[in-house]
């Protein structure tokens, strides 16, 4: 039994693809990337968790075949010096909210520098909590260097 199979009749459309053109090139694409060797495939799985669970061993497997621990520093680096320029100008009229700033907070300071896969609609909001959020931990982190 898939995932797909747990969810509820009427809700399972809007995660299974119908239309037959699609279904054929979805299966297509599933073989093609079946066929290449030594690419993860994660199938049959009990729920999305399980698979992002995966994907970010996988991740971090690849990242660590790639790249020297020097050269990961170096990029995270720079990203972290991209942001926080990013970030200097602050989100007008975004009401932060505190728990969920805490929980991304603790996540940053305890998870092992995991993946952060934040989700919204367009327009929702996504890259003004985080520039607001970013800002707001910058300068508890620090002081002297807040905007």
């Amino acid at each position: 039994s898939s995932y797909l199979d747990s969810i509820p009749g009427l809700v399972r459309g809007d995660y299974a693809e119908s239309d037959a053109q699609y279904v054929l090139a979805l299966e297509a694409l599933k073989k093609r990337l079946k066929s290449i060797d030594g690419l993860p495939i994660v199938e049959n799985y009990a729920s999305p968790e399980e698979v992002m669970k995966q994907v970010q061993k996988d991740m971090r497997k690849c990242i660590s075949l790639i790249y020297s621990k020097s050269i990961r520093q170096q990029i995270l680096s720079v990203q972290r010096s991209s942001l926080l320029h990013f970030c200097r100008d602050p989100v007008a009229y975004y009401y932060l909210d505190l728990d969920v700033a805490q929980r991304l907070n603790n996540y940053v300071a305890f998870d092992e520098r995991c993946v952060l896969l934040l989700t919204g609609p367009e327009g929702s909001g996504k890259t003004s909590f985080l520039r607001t959020w970013l800002n707001l931990y910058e300068s508890r982190r620090n002081p002297r260097d807040s905007y």
